[in-house]
């Protein structure tokens, strides 16, 4: 949201809406994740719709580098807790 409000990018208020899934249709446990994110957001004044200029609604290197930067942050602070080990994933459709 910091990176959508900044006018050299969109310089909206971006949103998203996101649903867990632990299940698969099969009753299989598969923990995923839908993401719903517009290409675009709202003015500051909250009246008009910006839409996002380019293909990607943000430049995917900058927030691959962000992303990738929370993730290892928390593993981080998962290791201060002294969190042995992760859960075990499905990876697979």
């Amino acid at each position: 949201m910091q990176y959508a409000a900044n006018p050299k990018l969109i310089g909206a208020q971006a949103g998203a809406v996101g649903v867990l899934h632990t299940w698969r249709q099969t009753l299989v446990y598969h923990p995923h994740i839908h993401m719903i994110v517009p290409a675009g957001g709202l003015s500051d004044d909250q009246m008009e719709w910006i839409l996002s200029p380019k293909k990607f609604f943000l430049p995917f290197k900058l927030l691959s580098s962000v992303f990738c930067g929370i993730l290892y942050r928390l593993f981080e602070m998962a290791e201060v807790k002294g969190v042995k080990r992760l859960p075990d994933i499905y990876v697979g459709y």
